[in-house]
């Protein structure tokens, strides 16, 4: 994925990150795609980007909290934002086959005609509360962009598990990103290769990360469970002994940052 100052020079963008869903976009092909939601009585889109030269139209809706698709986002968000989702293609009479990695670039308006409603971003509820969510057949997880992200996650992060005892970050990254992209290369529509590589660079990640230690729950991690389990206890005057960098470090015997391995302590103490 590019940076903004570089991403907003082309024709086309991509409008979310890999690994979250911020935007919902459809592709509406046909001359009046700008005044669908009116004649629909849908919700009001955040943006529409028009074609002027067929009146073609990809149109926006923003949500007010994005929607994870990998690590560890929960299943019920995704799938109550799929039944949005088709619920609105459906009205809107969108193409089913576009699944809305790229748009048309909203800055380049010596192309497109730019419209912006001003409407407030969108919670998921309020767009189920204007549509009929009943009427949606039952879909393949990897049919859609919130399936893929998904299931290739689960896919490749349970080949990379047991390999991160064996690996160094890099490696393990190395490792992985081939195993994800023939997967993905299953898919009747694959994801993008910045998508893939997101999705194993995020695996390789956790699996250094203080959460994670080989399989198991870290050193760090047993420790705010031990600080947690403790209650009240004199606080010792003894002196610490002469010891070892790493056993005064512990983020070296972890293998982590000191930044990790404190965030994760401060993490788990500030949830008591």
């Amino acid at each position: 994925m590019q940076p903004k100052k570089f991403a907003i020079k082309n024709n086309y963008i991509q409008p979310n990150h890999p690994a979250v869903m911020r935007w919902l976009w459809f592709d509406i092909d046909h001359p009046d795609a700008l005044f669908t939601y009116y004649y629909e009585n849908t919700p009001v889109p955040n943006l529409i980007i028009v074609n002027p030269e067929n009146g073609h139209a990809h149109v926006g809706f923003r949500l007010r909290v994005e929607v994870g698709l990998t690590g560890d986002s929960r299943l019920k968000p995704i799938n109550y934002m799929r039944a949005v989702y088709y619920a609105l293609r459906l009205v809107l009479g969108a193409d089913a086959g576009y699944v809305g990695n790229l748009i048309k670039c909203p800055f380049d308006t010596d192309i497109w005609q730019v419209y912006i409603s001003g409407k407030k971003d969108y919670d998921l509820k309020d767009l189920a509360d204007m549509l009929d969510l009943e009427v949606l057949p039952k879909t393949s997880d990897n049919d859609d962009i919130f399936g893929r992200n998904k299931a290739l996650f689960d896919y490749t992060r349970h080949i990379a598990y047991p390999l991160a005892s064996q690996h160094s970050y890099r490696t393990l990254l190395a490792e992985l990103l081939p195993i994800a992209t023939a997967y993905n290369a299953t898919y009747p529509i694959p994801l993008f290769e910045n998508e893939v590589y997101t999705i194993c660079k995020s695996i390789a990640r956790y699996c250094y990360s203080a959460k994670f230690n080989n399989g198991n729950v870290s050193q760090a991690h047993r420790e705010v469970q031990s600080m947690r389990g403790r209650k009240g206890g004199a606080k010792s005057k003894r002196k610490p002994s002469k010891t070892s960098e790493r056993t005064l470090k512990p983020w070296l015997e972890l293998g982590i940052s000191r930044a990790t391995y404190y965030r994760d302590l401060n993490k788990n103490n500030s949830q008591k």
